[in-house]
C-alpha cells in the first residue's frame, strides 16, 4: 500500500484502479468514524510525511481507537476523529496518526 496526498486529501493506493480517500463520516456525536471512499473530497487534512494529521475544519488532531466491549483481540478497531469529549461506548484510546513511508501509522497513545 502507498498513501499520498494533495489538496488536503489523504489517498491510499491498495492496488485498485482508483485511489480511497480518507474521510470524516459524520456523526451529531463529538467523535466522527474515519472511513475510506473511492470520492475524492479536497482540504479536509493537514498532513505531510512524518507529521501528525490534523482535519482542517476542527484544527483537531486527536483521535480515539476503538473496539466493541465484546470485542477479541483479532477485532479491527474503529477509528474516529474526536472533536470534543463524548466517546463511543467501548474500549477506547486517544492517539495521533501520521503518515510515513510506509502508510497510516498510530503516532502515539495516551
Amino acid at each position: 500500500m502507498s498513501v499520498t496526498f494533495d489538496n488536503g486529501t489523504i489517498a491510499a493506493f491498495m492496488g485498485f484502479c482508483s485511489p480511497l480517500y480518507l474521510q470524516i463520516g459524520t456523526s451529531d456525536k463529538s467523535y466522527k468514524p474515519l472511513t475510506w471512499d473511492f470520492t475524492e473530497v479536497d482540504n479536509v487534512w493537514d498532513a505531510d510525511f512524518d507529521k501528525i494529521i490534523t482535519a482542517k475544519a476542527t484544527k483537531s488532531s486527536e483521535f480515539l481507537a476503538c473496539k466493541p466491549l465484546l470485542s477479541t483481540a483479532s477485532d479491527p478497531f474503529t477509528l474516529y476523529l474526536q472533536t470534543g469529549t463524548d466517546r463511543p461506548v467501548g474500549l477506547c484510546t486517544e492517539t495521533k496518526l501520521k503518515i510515513s513511508k510506509n502508510g497510516l501509522k498510530l503516532a502515539g497513545t495516551k
